[in-house]
């Protein structure tokens, strides 16, 4: 499967945000950013870029860390898909 470099660069950078070695642009005035990768991951070949780009780096904890992330975002995207009003 081949994923373009736009995808496969959004799927990066959301993994260096919810990881804290980025920031997004916009923070609340408290200086605190709410943010959370799973909610950018709205596809299922975005969720297998951002998987694969953890996997690249062979750190346990950061693989783990995306597929919890991923977790999350499957579990958005159904209630997405299911039509719930809280999503």
């Amino acid at each position: 499967m081949t994923f373009g470099k736009e995808l496969i660069q959004s799927a990066k950078e959301a993994l260096a945000i919810a990881e804290g070695r980025a920031k997004p642009a916009t923070t609340t005035p408290e200086n605190f950013t709410k943010f959370d990768a799973a909610e950018y991951l709205k596809t299922d070949e975005a969720i297998a870029a951002f998987i694969a780009d953890a996997d690249t780096t062979g750190d346990k904890a950061h693989i783990e860390q995306a597929q919890h992330v991923a977790e999350r975002a499957r579990a958005l995207n159904k209630k997405k898909d299911e039509g719930s009003p809280n999503v």
